[in-house]
């Protein structure tokens, strides 16, 4: 998803520990942080618009409350 976005990430990040050492649950931290950051990136600056930028909003948010309320 992120190389769809225009990014890149090593299968290591950098300032990991020795080889890696770090856990598919880090990794998926740091992936999702970098997926949150460039879509919020993305909203800002492809949908300019004020009400746009609140639709986009509000989408995330109301998926957001959707998958809280089914991992619970």
């Amino acid at each position: 998803m992120l190389a769809a976005l225009g990014d890149h990430l090593p299968l290591c990040l950098p300032d990991e520990p020795g080889a890696c050492g770090q856990s598919a649950r880090s990794h998926y931290a740091s992936y999702g942080a970098q997926l949150k950051a460039r879509a919020q990136v993305r909203i800002e600056r492809d949908l300019p618009e004020w009400d746009a930028r609140i639709t986009g909003t509000v989408v995330h948010d109301s998926h957001l409350i959707r998958m809280r309320t089914q991992l619970r």
